[in-house]
């Protein structure tokens, strides 16, 4: 089961340049005819501003005709007229692992995968499966996609066309909601989302790659990640009890990462929001206590009784502290005195000695 379930990730090496030696495609992709634009939307997008941009679109295609995008494991994209699709899309994503997925997506972002064999998972993409938290068969899993892109990808040109498909592509697909379950031999991944399930995929694992590139050498390779990046990513972007239990795993790390994290989940709505509040408490971090109070909505009793508990809390722990720092001061200043007096003295002691000298 677990080795069926982690080949969630594949299809993202859509677009990553130089990864492995010539072979047959990686993923071979049908898109059906869509002049109206009335398929999902962050497809749609696709087609509309970022195929067209790519130096290897052909010319005299249309980005809304029947369409077929053939993508190498070396990052060439070929891009020739479909021959149609029952489905907005139909794809075959084969990794060199020897697990296949059979992917088909309906003009309402609705997104079936059929994964087969069982083989081992590349490290690269197993990783991904720690970070999305995607090791146990679910029913329901829920993702923001923009979020999940923002807080993976590193910085990049606005004026490269990857750049818009990672943020305005991302945003686009919205938020995508997945199951995984088994159905007798094969495992399947059923998901929708404004750009269906083989989009939002690629587009995470490729904002993860463009922050931490593998050598051509060994394009799979482990990149670096500990456990805390785990819980950033999945408070980031998680939905539902995913980013509530994000929430309270980041107060376990004693690092200004995580106070970060819980901080701007203080933005957030709902439960989420209270957990991090509570982890803040707990943690007795007083500089967050401003951020804390101003999150407080009138309408929710539970963020209101909480801020006032930290209010107690955290302010009496400040007021002690700001009070103990007075009083060291105050202390210190008749020392001050007696220190400026008696190095007078001394000062005055030594001019006098060199003059009877």
């Amino acid at each position: 089961m677990r080795v069926l379930v982690r080949s969630i990730i594949p299809g993202l090496l859509l677009c990553a340049p130089g990864l492995l030696p010539a072979q047959s495609p990686l993923v071979r992709m049908q898109l059906a005819a869509d002049q109206q634009e009335l398929g999902p939307e962050a497809w749609t997008f696709v087609r509309r501003s970022i195929l067209p941009a790519l130096p290897t679109w052909p010319t005299q295609l249309d980005p809304f005709d029947p369409l077929e995008i053939r993508v190498h494991a070396d990052g060439r994209l070929q891009f020739t007229a479909g021959q149609g699709s029952p489905q907005y899309l139909q794809a075959i994503v084969q990794l060199p692992s020897g697990n296949r997925i059979d992917c088909s997506c309906d003009s309402s972002g609705k997104e079936s995968w059929q994964i087969h064999g069982d083989a081992k998972l590349e490290a690269r993409l197993d990783q991904m499966l720690d970070l999305l938290d995607l090791r146990h068969e679910r029913n329901l899993i829920r993702f923001d996609v923009g979020a999940a892109t923002g807080n993976l990808m590193a910085g990049s040109s606005c004026s490269d066309p990857f750049h818009s498909l990672l943020t305005d592509g991302a945003v686009e697909c919205g938020e995508l909601n997945l199951a995984v379950f088994r159905e007798g031999e094969r495992w399947i991944v059923s998901g929708r989302s404004a750009g269906g399930l083989l989009l939002p995929a690629l587009l995470t694992f490729f904002a993860d790659w463009q922050r931490f590139p593998s050598k051509a050498a060994d394009p799979f390779a482990a990149r670096p990640m500990q456990e805390l990046d785990r819980w950033l990513l999945l408070a980031a972007a998680g939905r539902g009890g995913i980013r509530e239990e994000a929430a309270g795993q980041l107060a376990r790390f004693d690092s200004p990462r995580a106070i970060r994290g819980l901080e701007q989940l203080l933005h957030s709505k709902g439960p989420s929001r209270q957990v991090a509040m509570a982890s803040l408490i707990r943690r007795g971090e007083r500089q967050s206590l401003h951020k804390i109070l101003a999150s407080v909505e009138a309408d929710e009793e539970p963020s209101a009784e909480l801020a006032a508990y930290a209010e107690r809390m955290l302010g009496a722990e400040a007021a002690r502290q700001q009070t103990e720092k007075a009083t060291s001061f105050a202390w210190a200043r008749p020392s001050l005195w007696v220190l400026l007096i008696a190095s007078s003295i001394f000062v005055l002691g030594r001019m006098l000695s060199s003059r009877r000298s």
